[in-house]
């Protein structure tokens, strides 16, 4: 997973500023990259990917199936300077922590193995931004090995 950082990283400079602070090509052009990666490189099947802007924090719910290890793969634009994930899940009328990443970074990532299909809440959360922005784009990409 180190490999990813340092994609992310790199990709950074390659598409750090759009032609209008409002576009969504920075984030994009990230998340086609990290995709060809995970696909090709870790030989993950991709299940899910989704982008949106984020000034706090955004959650999202997804089930997950035993037999598989996920990887929750939380990224920012050029915007960000630390963004964070928290995965949790149900547990009757509760959420559980199941596991979080809050490194410094602009990319987060998570490993899960669900002991049985069940609803994951994945919080994603902007913890700290680059001067003089108070919001950006994120990618959350949920992978898993290929059966």
């Amino acid at each position: 997973m180190k490999k990813i950082i340092i994609l992310l990283a790199f990709m950074v400079n390659i598409c750090a500023f759009a032609d209008d602070e409002t576009s969504m090509r920075p984030i994009i052009e990230k998340c086609e990259a990290l995709t060809a990666y995970v696909e090709a490189e870790l030989n993950q099947e991709i299940v899910r990917i989704e982008m949106d802007i984020l000034a706090n924090s955004k959650q999202t719910i997804r089930s997950l199936s035993n037999g598989y290890t996920y990887q929750i793969i939380a990224f920012g634009d050029y915007r960000f300077k630390d963004i964070n994930v928290e995965v949790y899940r149900k547990s009757g009328s509760s959420w559980v922590l199941e596991g979080k990443d809050n490194d410094e970074s602009e990319v987060a990532i998570v490993s899960v193995s669900p002991s049985n299909k069940q609803d994951y809440k994945i919080v994603i959360k902007a913890n700290q931004f680059n001067k003089g922005y108070s919001a950006g784009h994120y990618g959350l990409i949920i992978c898993h090995e290929k059966k």
